[in-house]
């Protein structure tokens, strides 16, 4: 048996839970998927030939965490660009023109 060892680090990661879609929901340490992809990247695989080269019935991996994993919270605060509603500009204060929801406020945020 061939082994290899790497140590990585950084200041952040986020490494998505594969069933969310714009959550922030992240793993503590990287899934095997992102670990494949760091070692067929600092290997010099291709990203078409690394897949097969790494496959889960070839290579085994294993993760030791050296410092505490620190996490934090960011508020997301997304903005609405469906229907067009940034695309119109008033010609005299060339100022967005904001479309407005049901109740008469503005659109801005989703």
């Amino acid at each position: 048996m061939r082994v290899i060892s790497f140590k990585i680090w950084s200041d952040f990661a986020h490494f998505r839970k594969h069933y969310t879609t714009s959550s922030p929901l992240t793993h503590s340490i990287p899934p095997p998927s992102a670990l494949r992809g760091f070692v067929g990247a600092i290997m010099g695989f291709s990203r078409e030939n690394f897949p097969e080269i790494l496959s889960p019935e070839k290579s085994k991996f294993g993760v030791r965490v050296l410092l505490p994993i620190k996490k934090i919270r960011l508020g997301l605060n997304y903005m609405d660009t469906k229907d067009g509603s940034w695309i119109q500009m008033d010609i005299n204060t060339l100022q967005p023109v904001v479309r407005k929801d049901g109740h008469g406020n503005p659109r801005l945020h989703t």
